[in-house]
């Protein structure tokens, strides 16, 4: 129960700062000046075209020519000014301004151009509001949660979020345009580091509408993921002894690495903190199966192989090591070319795995294979 009130005020919360941002965004689509913007970048652009001919023709002098460009510039700069006291939309009002200053009477005319294509054209366009609305569907779609919920299922583990990933793909290449939207959206809500394939694959497609908003999702998971990062070393500053929270930390840093939306040095950054964390804690609960098979796993991540294989040996001959954690081990061994011990190890496995009806099927075969045992 509380963790759904805790994720209806997160949903709020996310409501009241998309309100904030339409209102504030949408202010710079307010009610745009055309018709003065049109009649004074033709008056402006006539005035400055007659000052600079005058000047070729030897008629006024350079000076007085560059005083009519600037008395131009400076009217034009004035009725910005009015434009911004009353309110209205200024883009093309600034445009005007700098264009004219610098490029004289092209900028000035080609202003008052943009300024009548405006007008022509924004009969067939739409507003700002349903053009971010259409980018970025509400989380509420009841058909793309009832579709993310059906591919991700109810189970949190690490290998049932994998086996999504193909789901997801399929539904980016082969979805309709809104369940690729609703999917985004939720990937961005619940995120798991083996969701970032999907949002790659998202940052490459051809809908340019869904390109924005994979990139706008990483964004924003990197954003949680930093504010998370800050808010755990500030705690950690104030309770340095504290177990659970330095685990906390410590899987923090290995889930923000293992997105895979971080560059090679980040990543490895951040893995590094990680195993710091592990090491600090695991001082303090030597006996943590859990943190062992957290640190052997990222050792291997790593490719610390003959590190990890020492503790994931230590942790799987005391009986803390579990089933599901025997993968990372056989992979230290295979990685170190220890294919005697990794077959001894496999056949001890391979029976503990068929009895357990929840053990991945990939496991179960590969430690029926390395352990000579017949595959189903």
């Amino acid at each position: 129960m509380s963790q759904n009130q805790g994720s209806e005020r997160r949903q709020a919360r996310r409501d009241r700062e998309h309100a904030a941002m339409l209102a504030q965004l949408s202010s710079l689509a307010a009610e745009v000046p055309i018709v003065e913007t049109c009649a004074l970048g033709v008056a402006a652009g006539a005035a400055i075209s007659l000052g600079w001919f005058a000047a070729i023709v030897g008629q006024i002098g350079v000076l007085e020519a560059l005083a009519i460009h600037a008395a131009a510039v400076g009217v034009l700069g004035a009725w910005s000014w009015s434009v911004a006291r009353r309110k209205r939309d200024l883009r093309l009002p600034y445009l005007l301004v700098g264009s004219a200053a610098l490029t004289g009477p092209f900028g000035a005319f080609g202003t008052a151009l943009c300024a009548l294509l405006y007008a022509l054209f924004r009969r067939h366009t739409s507003s700002f509001e349903e053009w971010y609305a259409a980018l970025f569907p509400t989380q509420k779609t009841a058909s793309a949660r009832a579709l993310f919920q059906e591919i991700v299922g109810d189970g949190a583990d690490e290998s049932s979020a994998a086996r999504s990933v193909a789901s997801f793909t399929d539904i980016l290449a082969f979805g309709t345009f809104e369940q690729k939207q609703g999917l985004l959206a939720l990937i961005a809500t619940y995120f798991k580091p083996a969701f970032a394939p999907a949002l790659k694959a998202a940052l490459a497609h051809e809908e340019p509408a869904i390109r924005v908003q994979a990139a706008t999702a990483v964004a924003q998971i990197e954003q949680r993921f930093m504010r998370r990062s800050v808010n755990l070393e500030s705690e950690l500053a104030r309770r340095p002894g504290d177990v659970p929270l330095i685990a906390a930390a410590a899987r923090h840093y290995d889930d923000y690495a293992f997105t895979g939306l971080l560059d090679a040095e980040r990543q490895d950054e951040n893995r590094k903190r990680a195993l710091a964390l592990y090491s600090a804690a695991l001082e303090k609960t030597p006996e943590n199966g859990a943190l062992e098979l957290a640190k052997g796993r990222l050792l291997v991540r790593l490719e610390s192989f003959e590190e990890a294989g020492q503790l994931l040996a230590r942790s799987a001959e005391a009986g803390r090591l579990p089933p599901v954690g025997a993968i990372w081990y056989l992979e230290c061994l295979f990685r170190q070319r220890a294919y005697a011990r990794l077959r001894n190890v496999a056949a001890r496995l391979a029976p503990l795995l068929d009895r357990d009806p929840n053990a991945d099927p990939l496991l179960r075969d590969a430690a029926n294979l390395w352990g000579g045992r017949q595959i189903a």
